[in-house]
């Protein structure tokens, strides 16, 4: 029994008791038991760093290298990849941040910022990748009081 329920259940009965009557002291006990649970699970210590970024791919396969940028009369020019973009580590550092500010970031968190990056921001697979691997990269640095994220 985690420590929430414990101190939920007597707060729980302290209020039961300062209302008075037998249903008011077993309703506040069972109220305040729930309120704890509902504490302990949002406070639980976060799961193993490896299983956190299971909703990631495991890898990025970049396209194959095509040959020089050569362009016919009437062809639409050949595009590149795209370049990571900086604002994506400063949005992924502020993410991270937010999070550090009750305790180590959980999974719920960082599929929060997934769904961020792909549905608000509509990024594409290459996006996605970059930011597993800047949420790794924060993630693997403890926060400390003093300094902010490393951007």
């Amino acid at each position: 029994m985690g420590a929430g329920k414990v101190l939920g259940a007597m707060l729980g009965l302290m209020a039961g008791l300062l209302l008075g009557g037998p249903w008011a002291i077993v309703l506040g006990l069972i109220v305040g038991t729930g309120l704890g649970h509902y504490f302990d699970e949002q406070h639980a210590s976060p799961p193993d760093f490896p299983e956190v970024f299971s909703d990631f791919p495991d890898t990025f396969e970049p396209p194959p290298p095509s040959s020089a940028l050569t362009q016919s009369p009437g062809e639409f020019p050949l595009v590149e990849a795209p370049d990571e973009d900086p604002l994506d580590r400063d949005i992924t550092a502020l993410f991270v941040d937010v999070a550090r500010a009750d305790g180590d970031m959980r999974r719920e968190e960082v599929r929060e910022v997934r769904r961020y990056f792909e549905e608000v921001l509509h990024a594409d697979a290459h996006t996605v990748q970059a930011v597993r691997r800047h949420l790794k990269d924060f993630l693997s640095s403890p926060a400390t009081p003093d300094a902010p994220a490393a951007l």
